[in-house]
């Protein structure tokens, strides 16, 4: 089988003298089983190997290359690229959002802590708090860039 097989290429033996092939295989086989006082009836041929030289470059023609391969690179590049860019654009909101809840949470502290000071100052002097806060209520009704804001 190997005899007959090694004179023909892979086209041949998959497609165009395949049925030949396997009559010539038979006829060889028959003339060794006679030396034994057997003959063969049937050949088939089920799988073909190639040796491992011819294979390896089969295998390497089978690869894309150039523009081929470029065309199925690419969509993958871009997709991955439209990937990394949402993870990117999800972590800056995450982060916006939690900087914006910090500033609010140390704003309100702040609030909160100057609330408490005028408060302990109107218990201590109530006449100074009144005096303080016109001062203020003038500054804001004299400055227009106070106003605004």
């Amino acid at each position: 089988m190997r005899r007959v097989l090694s004179e023909a290429n892979q086209q041949q033996i998959v497609r165009d003298e395949r049925a030949a092939l396997i009559v010539k295989i038979k006829d060889q086989a028959n003339l060794e089983a006679h030396k034994f006082g057997s003959r063969l009836v049937d050949a088939r041929i089920r799988r073909v190997d190639l040796p491992s030289k011819s294979r390896k470059r089969s295998m390497a023609g089978c690869k894309p290359s150039g523009p081929a391969r470029r065309r199925n690179i690419a969509p993958q590049g871009s997709e991955q690229a439209q990937k990394i860019r949402a993870k990117a654009d999800r972590d800056v909101i995450v982060l916006k959002a939690e900087a914006q809840r910090q500033a609010d949470q140390i704003k309100g502290e702040g609030d909160a802590e100057r609330n408490r000071i005028f408060a302990e100052s109107f218990g201590k002097d109530p006449d100074f708090f009144a005096f303080y806060r016109s001062m203020q209520a003038y500054e804001t009704a004299s400055n227009p860039a106070i106003r605004a804001s």
